[in-house]
């Protein structure tokens, strides 16, 4: 299965900012096709995983710990409808389904290098998407 165009430029966007990959598996030889890459960019960490056929981003800026791009999303702009509304019966290809790592992973980075409290915020948005998704 190919990345979709977004997730491509993504990775494009990365090794054009100097980014180099640490770790990397998965692919056309493993057993599901699943895929995993790392790319160290400077202070930050951004990972892109490809399991079951989505594609999900996760990024860390140091002395943050690891967070999910659609909570860091959220962070940044208090959009929360895909915690709360299901749009399609079948699952979104790239996660969060309708935002542009592209354009979002820059201002990602940016913010997580401004905000002294990202843990505080995201480790609150990951329990309240809990709470929305599972109950």
């Amino acid at each position: 299965m190919k990345a979709p165009p977004d997730v491509e430029s993504t990775i494009r966007w990365l090794m054009d900012q100097g980014a180099s990959i640490t770790q990397q598996r998965g692919g056309e030889g493993e057993s599901f096709g699943n895929v995993l890459v790392e790319f160290a960019i400077g202070d930050a960490v951004v990972a892109i995983t490809r399991d079951r056929s989505q594609w999900m981003l996760d990024v860390q800026v140091e002395p943050h710990r690891r967070f999910d791009f659609d909570v860091i999303h959220v962070a940044m702009t208090g959009d929360e409808r895909q915690w709360t509304t299901a749009t399609s019966t079948t699952l979104p290809t790239q996660l969060p389904d309708g935002v542009s790592w592209t354009e979002g992973l820059p201002a990602a980075l940016q913010w997580l290098r401004a905000t002294s409290n990202a843990d505080e915020q995201l480790t609150q948005l990951q329990r309240r998407r809990a709470k929305l998704i599972f109950g």
